[in-house]
């Protein structure tokens, strides 16, 4: 979630993620980061008469434009206070299931040796 402070303390090309950032674990144990990030485009903008209320200008790609305001920030938060979820297909946990993980760690183990 981001606030009205944060908003206006955004600068240009700045990044934001938008919903749940994961952490997939494949059939194979290879780790894949889904997320889906932003970058602001401009300045943010708010009124005298409505004081909780911000918009700023945000870009996903080459083509997308939208805004970044009070009614959508709570599907935001910053790049850098960015805390991915663990996500195993095959168990369809949101953290690493024990057998996974543990199976995972011991390939990690293999590869550094």
């Amino acid at each position: 979630m981001i606030n009205k402070m944060q908003a206006i303390n955004l600068r240009h090309g700045d990044e934001l993620h938008y919903g749940q950032c994961l952490i997939v674990i494949g059939p194979r144990g290879g780790e894949k980061l889904t997320q889906e990030r932003w970058r602001i485009s401009g300045q943010c903008r708010t009124w005298k008469t409505r004081p909780a209320e911000f918009r700023v200008p945000i870009k996903l790609g080459l083509y997308d434009n939208h805004y970044l305001d009070h009614e959508n920030a709570v599907e935001f938060h910053l790049a850098c206070m960015c805390a991915p979820f663990h996500h195993c297909d095959k168990c369809n946990f949101e953290i690493p299931c024990p057998s996974c993980h543990e199976r995972n760690e011991a390939a990690r183990k293999e590869v550094t040796s």
